[in-house]
């Protein structure tokens, strides 16, 4: 089970995104905190689905990492659009995250 501490930082952090317009959808917690397997010092790692097509914007790629210093600077962002999550079948991080990651429900 995920700790109310990891979903509220990552709950924090999305809306933090969204309130900079990054127009995140869908959201999952993959990796350690996922699986159970985390430790005091593990990244928090995040996928996050966009309706904005962020894959080429470098700037916005660049905003999402400063941003996750106001929350929780373990916080690993991965954000992808919505059509290369639905749609990729090369990408394995994508497909563990389709797999095993818990999906976060960020809607309060």
């Amino acid at each position: 089970m995920v700790s109310e501490e990891i979903l509220k930082a990552a709950k924090k952090y999305i809306h933090l995104l969204n309130g900079d317009g990054f127009k995140i959808n869908k959201a999952f917690l993959y990796g350690s905190y996922a699986t159970g397997k985390a430790t005091r010092s593990s990244d928090i790692d995040l996928m996050l689905i966009s309706s904005y097509e962020i894959e080429n914007d470098l700037e916005k790629k660049s905003r999402a990492w400063v941003l996750t210093r106001q929350v929780d600077s373990r916080i690993e962002p991965y954000i992808v659009s919505f059509e290369r999550f639905a749609n990729d079948d090369v990408s394995p991080v994508i497909e563990m995250v389709r797999r095993e990651g818990i999906e976060i429900d960020f809607s309060n």
